[in-house]
């Protein structure tokens, strides 16, 4: 497997890999600038579609900016950028129970009733808005602890 070609723009931002696609549009995965959270930018510039000549709605050889036509080896190296920026610039190890250690405690109203989701995704339950919060409490600190013990 290729090792990403990593580079970095002149603004200082980090390119995790910069490589060519199956129809020749460049694809290039790039740290974002945004302030308040880490973001990547997935850029897919230049190459034509493969249409056949007569294909309904798809002009043969039209260039092709927004999408990435990738085979096994591209889509490998798309899935490890993308792996480096979450490694490099994702959630904080050693504060594991923060917004930026990725496992923060998130309570919102549902229809009739709160919600409670660690902000990684893991549902913590379901509570009526007149009922104590402590479950939700206990159940994200056993979330959040068996994480930092693997």
């Amino acid at each position: 497997m290729p090792d990403p070609s990593r580079s970095v723009t002149p603004r200082g931002f980090i390119n995790f890999d910069h490589f060519t696609d199956s129809y020749g549009a460049t694809v290039t995965v790039r740290e974002s600038s945004a302030a308040l959270a880490p973001h990547v930018w997935v850029f897919v510039e230049g190459g034509t579609t493969a249409a056949e000549p007569g294909t309904p709605g798809i002009p043969e050889g039209r260039k092709n900016d927004g999408s990435a036509h990738l085979n096994v080896e591209q889509a490998t190296r798309l899935r490890d950028a993308l792996d480096a920026f979450i490694r490099e610039r994702g959630a904080d190890p050693e504060f594991p129970a923060t917004w930026a250690g990725g496992h923060a405690l998130v309570v919102e109203f549902g229809d009739e009733e709160l919600i409670a989701r660690c902000q990684c995704g893991v549902l913590l339950g379901e509570r009526a808005p007149s009922t104590p919060l402590d479950e939700f409490g206990q159940r994200w600190e056993r979330h959040v602890m068996e994480r930092s013990d693997g």
